[in-house]
């Protein structure tokens, strides 16, 4: 007996032995895949209505398979599926900037107006959605105290559309179209000792900021140890906060590693990579968040997985690029 899919809207019959992407790719519907194994993630949805079998779900989190959730690319159903993308939102509609400024030469932090009764955690990201539909994503930058606002931070990239535009034209009172929370980027409470593990690169400093300080604020005592990339000293943004965190809380260590440029005080010299896989230790008990540059996101993800951190704690930006 063969079985269907309902996703977005659409119903595509399912052939015997195959899997959910490759029925919906059959016929024309476009879904982000990588590994096609069940390793990477990106291929992931939530089951809003029937069954999925346990095979589909190997390597998610409890609260993933509890809610529906299951890796398409390994998914061959036994029964009628209807699913979505497993990033829907919780909101969809407008917001407002309220104010834009710059954080370093290149990155600006640009100030949304909250929607009522908007929930997140910090590290989640929105799409955000100009009048002429041309959309981005960017994580939120905020901790759940600040009410009114919503906190991005956008780096200017090269023939970037948005993030051109919130460099050069964008201006208080400008709209714009919101979608989110979305993401699995954040701090996840109940085990307080365990050690985080925090990399990133450009913009991707803004959620691990925000992961880092909620984690202390909801009482985290296990080590946080951020390390921070760039290309040269001169590209390193947010780290006077960064050094303040670790003030103020003791169990925060910060690395800045440059892959050029004298070694100086506080920043160590080579690969990023290289410098976080010398100083990997314990791996099975570490929780991972990566977020950045998508080519090193992506290599750190599969060398950290292979060096013995289960794919379950490990966390990365589920988008591309960090503001184009």
């Amino acid at each position: 007996m063969n079985f269907h899919i309902q996703y977005q809207g659409r119903t595509v019959p399912l052939n015997q032995g195959e899997t959910v992407l490759e029925a919906l790719e059959r016929t024309g519907i476009d879904v982000p895949s990588s590994c096609r194994a069940g390793a990477c993630q990106t291929c992931m949805m939530r089951a809003t209505e029937g069954s999925v079998p346990h095979a589909a779900q190997a390597g998610l989190k409890e609260t993933l398979k509890k809610s529906g959730h299951f890796l398409s690319c390994i998914c061959r159903p036994a029964q009628n599926l209807v699913c979505e993308p497993a990033h829907t939102a919780d909101f969809r509609g407008p917001v407002t900037i309220q104010e834009i400024r710059p954080l370093g030469p290149d990155v600006v932090l640009v100030q949304l107006s909250r929607p009522p009764n908007f929930d997140f955690n910090p590290g989640q990201f929105v799409t955000l959605r100009r009048a002429d539909a041309v959309s981005r994503s960017y994580s939120i930058a905020s901790q759940r105290a600040a009410l009114d606002t919503l906190d991005i931070h956008v780096r200017r990239v090269p023939q970037g559309q948005l993030s051109g535009w919130f460099h050069q034209e964008a201006r208080p009172g400008d709209e714009l179209w919101l979608e989110g929370p979305k993401g699995d980027c954040f701090y996840y409470p109940g085990n307080p000792e365990e050690p985080l593990l925090l990399i990133g690169t450009g913009t991707g400093m803004a959620p691990l900021f925000a992961v880092a300080l909620d984690a202390c604020q909801q009482g985290h005592t296990g080590p946080i140890s951020i390390y921070h990339g760039a290309l040269s000293a001169d590209r390193f943004y947010l780290v006077e906060e960064l050094q303040e965190l670790t003030r103020a809380f003791p169990q925060i260590s910060y690395v800045r590693c440059v892959l050029k440029g004298p070694a100086e005080s506080g920043i160590q010299v080579g690969e990023l990579k290289d410098i976080v896989l010398s100083g990997l230790t314990d791996p099975k008990q570490k929780r991972v968040y990566l977020c950045g540059d998508p080519g090193l996101v992506r290599i750190l993800k599969k060398q950290i997985f292979l060096a013995g951190v289960s794919m379950n704690r490990l966390h990365a930006d589920p988008f591309v690029g960090t503001g184009a």
